[in-house]
């Protein structure tokens, strides 16, 4: 029998205990056991929303629970904001106008064949190797050269840089010095492109863009924000799915005979190994969230990764069912803040679990593997060293 948990995470939640790390899917489950809204006193303190109604609810009923405050709760400071996923209309709205084209499923759709050239290259560096971590040299790169490179036009040089500063693991004092890094290395790159003739891409999109009250330092939040989207969170359903696929040969197998069988399996890893579990709102207005009654100013955290296992949406939510006929996920969130990048994040997943099968079919973890993660606003697995014949 599982220990109990040591704390009680209903009453005294904490998104900063190290105990999420190990036992996130035991939390959730508390969480869903009959209370419908938790509470934190930690830092400015917040509540905790997990319930699948409430969340969408609250997602999209943006003019009472704003996201213009941010993302994250008890924010460190030096950190700055990031347009569009932190401003609420009339800004949020004008501001996906402008760089939506570049990332509807038309537009995504012809960039296959560079994902899949990508996905191959990647595996090309450590096949004949026998062995890698997957995390870094498969799951985190491949979403990050999709987009940097293939949407936004920057030099794979640059990549390694940024997908070292961008990394949303680590230990969270050092993150924003690293995002700081990497925001000023964006910020060279939009003044370099500002001095070029247009490439009709979404970098031009963004630097044409006008709004009042949005600042040149905005344009590089825009882009540094939709640069750092994909690497830990689509990454986390790479290396996530590729661990579960490596421990459940038979689910492996299937997928491998049968591609038309990855769709639905990638719903089910986005469910379950979701990259970005918690979103906070700032409520402006007096409301109630299943009787709770919350004041403007009070903070909120959107439990999305809580709501997806909500037992009354989703049957045995602790199971991972590869073909799950209905998946109500939120992964990719929802009202008005839903993802712009999903159609592209689920071609990379598409085209990155067809690859990585295709070339190595049998693959495993080390006998004594222990997979850790870190947890807070964005949810990740460190490192997946992952064990196969050469190629």
């Amino acid at each position: 029998m599982d220990a109990p948990l040591k704390r009680d995470y209903q009453h005294d939640f904490d998104l900063n205990d190290p105990e999420l790390n190990t036992r996130w899917d035991e939390v959730v489950a508390h969480l869903h056991t009959g209370c419908p809204v938790a509470r934190s006193d930690v830092g400015e303190g917040y509540w905790v929303v997990s319930r699948y109604t409430d969340v969408v609810r609250c997602a999209k009923e943006w003019a009472t629970f704003s996201a213009a405050d941010g993302f994250m709760v008890n924010r460190p400071e030096g950190l700055p904001y990031f347009a569009p996923g932190e401003c609420d209309p009339p800004l949020h709205e004008a501001l996906r106008a402008a760089i939506a084209p570049f990332l509807r499923p038309r537009a995504v759709g012809a960039l296959e064949p560079a994902i899949r050239r990508h996905a191959n290259a990647l595996i090309d560096a450590f096949c004949a190797q026998g062995q890698t971590d997957i995390v870094a040299s498969f799951a985190n790169p491949l979403p990050q050269l999709v987009f940097s490179v293939e949407v936004a036009g920057m030099d794979p040089v640059d990549m390694p840089y940024l997908l070292e500063v961008f990394d949303l693991s680590g230990p969270a004092e050092q993150r924003a010095s690293n995002f700081a890094l990497g925001i000023a290395r964006i910020d060279a790159y939009l003044r370099q492109r500002a001095e070029q003739a247009p490439r009709g891409d979404i970098v031009d999109a963004l630097l044409a863009f006008e709004f009042e009250g949005y600042t040149w330092q905005d344009k590089v939040g825009t882009l540094s924000q939709l640069t750092i989207g994909g690497i830990g969170t689509t990454g986390f359903a790479i290396s996530g799915g590729l661990h579960y696929l490596a421990t459940h040969p038979d689910a492996r197998r299937r997928l491998v005979a049968d591609h038309s069988l990855i769709p639905r399996a990638i719903d089910e890893f986005l469910r379950v190994f979701m990259g970005a579990p918690n979103m906070a709102r700032r409520v402006k207005a007096e409301t109630e969230v299943a009787g709770v009654r919350m004041q403007p100013g009070d903070r909120v955290l959107l439990s999305f990764g809580a709501a997806s296992r909500d037992p009354s949406v989703c049957e045995r939510p602790q199971e991972i069912d590869l073909a799950r006929p209905v998946n109500r996920h939120l992964a990719f969130g929802a009202g008005n803040h839903s993802c712009i990048g999903a159609s592209l994040a689920r071609l990379v997943l598409q085209v990155g679990f067809e690859a990585f099968l295709e070339r190595i079919p049998e693959f495993r973890v080390p006998e004594d593997f222990v997979p850790r993660y870190e947890t807070a606003n964005t949810r990740h697995m460190v490192s997946l060293p992952l064990l196969f014949d050469r190629a």
